[in-house]
């Protein structure tokens, strides 16, 4: 217990002290953006059986079985946000995945502003239900994310994790995805700071960061 305390940082440190005491007015998140620089191939892998496809704010209903957010969903599609929905064979919603086209995004959780590239789409707020998970939903969402990034123009598919999520970073460097950028965001009640630094992608950050060191 006292090695891992040691191995971490003191900026780790603090952000697991502050969501330890449930601390909600102020935050703080190490964010590891990434790019994944082609249009996304079809994946002939999966074990989905169910069907992909894109959501209308008339699908709210069905969005609300994986979370229940409804004005953030209705917030989403009125800023022009995409949705795409995994249904299971019986059309029962069982996951779902965001993307925006810009010119900017606001991240609700840390409160800044994320300004998303003229040639890119940002994915973001991934969430399928635990026993739908590991059967190859989230690839999917990827290449059925193809038809829209070619009428618009974008070549490439940007996103960011956080630090902690392990998981998450072997998903995504699995598929393709490269790390561009390293952010430090502190979350105050009226505003955020943020500190960005150029990352360069490389073998040994990304068994740090999969290993969740």
């Amino acid at each position: 217990m006292l090695k891992k305390i040691r191995e971490k940082s003191a900026l780790q440190l603090l952000q697991a002290i502050l969501r330890t005491l449930h601390i909600r007015f102020i935050d703080f998140g190490i964010l590891y953006f990434m790019s994944y620089d082609r249009l996304p191939d079809p994946d002939e892998r999966s074990r989905f059986n169910g069907t992909i496809r894109w959501a209308e704010p008339a699908d709210i209903p069905a969005l609300l079985k994986v979370r229940d957010k409804e004005s953030m969903f209705r917030q989403r599609f009125s800023d022009g946000d995409f949705c795409l929905l995994a249904e299971n064979e019986q059309g029962n919603a069982v996951g779902f995945e965001w993307f925006a086209i810009g010119p900017t995004h606001f991240e609700t959780k840390y409160r800044f502003k994320m300004e998303i590239p003229a040639d890119a789409v940002y994915a973001y707020d991934a969430l399928i239900l635990p026993e739908y998970r590991i059967r190859g939903i989230w690839p999917l969402f990827k290449s059925n994310l193809q038809p829209l990034m070619s009428e618009h123009q974008r070549t490439r598919i940007i996103t960011f994790v956080e630090q902690d999520n392990a998981l998450s970073f072997k998903t995504h460097f699995r598929y393709g995805f490269k790390i561009y950028q390293r952010c430090k965001v502190l979350r105050l009640p009226l505003f955020s700071v943020k500190f960005r630094r150029k990352k360069e992608h490389s073998p040994e950050l990304m068994k740090k960061l999969a290993l969740g060191l």
